[in-house]
């Protein structure tokens, strides 16, 4: 698939439109899920600490709902490609992708990440920077997305600096995809080298070549494929996929340094396990998306829409419904099992009203104020 892939972005001829654009309804789907299962991580790991429930309730068996993340990755390379796919080789496009890009990212976070800093001396003081150096790299970090070492508010915000590091590599492949492509390349021998190496440098390059940024690059290829060929027994290869995502979680094993997970809590083996799988998923169901026009419920539809949205607001939601479950918890008995319920529902639901009555409206008002008519309703990453 690779060399395929690269002998397109390398030929100045490569297919401009062979297959139908559109949304993508399963993928969509997938999306959801994959944030309702970074939902139910957080959820464990909240109820069983010890000022709470101190019951791992699935023990242990929850901690590789964490790698929905790879498959966020991965799926997010796929869309960039796809949906920008007649926009290689036109520099006139990068301006209109920098604004796509910005707007689908800064709007919605800025809504959750301010109301949260602003908070944070009040709720959390002993977790604020002592230093004012670090309260700077604090804000930074979280409304603009530099990469620091102060972790970001929302934590899981840590994702999206990954995101714009790859945004901004991928400007390079719109701008001149010949380059763009080596560029690519580059980047990926360099993220497997680094990766592949038992010490860590430095905070810089741990970012910059993090196994993470290889699933980017997977999400790539799978685009970039499914532009130019029509992939064979699409529901074998998803099958095949899936499998693969279970048979590496049966056996997943969490980074032991558990602070370090901001920039390094995987590993090229890790990424071989649960990118390769999610790649074959993407894979399949994208072109099973493409032939059949697929139109699955409108509630998986809807999660799907509301990933971003559940995905950064479902931590504060969880963390404050803890504390009142263990209050509650105090005058009456309640099992560990009915909290994670609880807590994980409200995640979810907080997030699809956030998307209903929050991103939606900001988002259209924002698209119709600084993008071109008719540019408006593309597919979103």
């Amino acid at each position: 698939m690779l060399p395929s892939v690269c002998s397109h972005f390398f030929d100045r001829s490569f297919p401009r439109q062979p297959v139908a654009g559109g949304q993508l309804p399963m993928l969509d789907c997938c999306r959801g899920l994959a944030a309702i299962l970074v939902v139910f991580f957080h959820a464990a790991t909240t109820v069983s600490m010890a000022k709470y429930f101190k019951t791992d309730v699935f023990h242990g068996g929850v901690m590789f709902c964490a790698r929905g993340v790879d498959f966020f990755f991965v799926l997010s390379g796929f869309i960039i490609t796809y949906v920008h796919w007649l926009d290689l080789g036109r520099s006139r496009r990068v301006s209109l992708y920098l604004v796509k890009r910005f707007v689908r990212v800064y709007p919605i976070l800025w809504c959750v990440a301010l109301p949260l800093l602003c908070l944070s001396p009040l709720v959390s003081p002993d977790r604020m920077p002592a230093q004012w150096s670090e309260r700077i790299q604090l804000v930074l970090g979280s409304l603009a997305l530099v990469p620091t070492r102060i972790p970001p508010v929302p934590g899981v915000s840590w994702t999206l600096r990954h995101e714009i590091l790859f945004y901004a590599v991928f400007l390079i492949v719109i701008w001149r995809p010949r380059v763009g492509a080596a560029v690519l390349a580059l980047w990926f021998g360099a993220c497997v080298w680094h990766g592949a190496g038992s010490s860590s440098s430095n905070f810089l390059s741990d970012f910059l070549f993090s196994p993470y940024n290889v699933e980017f690059m997977l999400g790539v290829c799978c685009g970039a494929f499914v532009r130019c060929r029509r992939v064979r027994h699409p529901l074998v290869v998803s099958i095949v996929g899936l499998f693969c995502l279970i048979a590496a979680s049966t056996y997943y094993q969490p980074v032991a340094n558990s602070k370090q997970w901001i920039i390094n809590a995987t590993s090229v083996l890790q990424v071989a396990q649960f990118g390769v799988g999610s790649a074959l998923v993407i894979l399949g169901l994208s072109q099973l998306d493409i032939s059949f026009k697929i139109s699955p419920p409108k509630w998986m539809m809807l999660i799907g829409s509301a990933s971003y949205s559940i995905y950064l607001i479902h931590f504060p939601v969880i963390s404050l419904s803890c504390k009142i479950l263990a209050a509650i918890r105090s005058l009456a008995p309640m099992p560990p099992h009915l909290a994670f319920f609880i807590v994980a529902s409200l995640g979810v639901l907080a997030g699809i009203c956030f998307h209903v009555y929050a991103e939606i409206p900001l988002l259209r008002v924002i698209r119709r104020a600084v993008m071109p008519k008719g540019r408006e309703n593309t597919q979103a990453s």
